[in-house]
């Protein structure tokens, strides 16, 4: 009896072992800028909350725009958020630590 398989074999899998990814890419990858939003949010916390403030909302509001436009390719929308809402405190107590400290003198 002839093989059912091109090329003669019973064997159907393809000669590097994989199948490949199927229609359209695969499992959904976190967003990159997600990760940095909230690295740089957390450290907000810690050193020039003026400058890695306003970085982490940038960071995570980019972020969460390329998510909402993937179409459930990318995920990572709470570590964008959570780096926004961190970023955002850090640069209001950043702020407020600021005027204290040049208006107390």
């Amino acid at each position: 009896m002839a093989s059912p398989w091109p090329g003669g074999t019973q064997d159907p899998t393809p000669p590097n072992g994989s199948w490949g990814v199927p229609y359209g890419g695969g499992a959904p990858q976190r967003e990159k800028g997600a990760s940095r939003a909230l690295i740089l949010g957390i450290v907000s916390f810690f050193c020039l909350p003026i400058v890695f403030g306003p970085a982490a909302i940038h960071e995570g509001t980019k972020a969460r725009k390329a998510i909402a436009q993937s179409g459930g390719m990318l995920t990572g929308d709470g570590l964008a958020l959570a780096g926004v809402i961190l970023g955002a405190i850090g640069l209001i107590v950043g702020s407020a630590w600021t005027i204290y400290a040049v208006t107390s003198g």
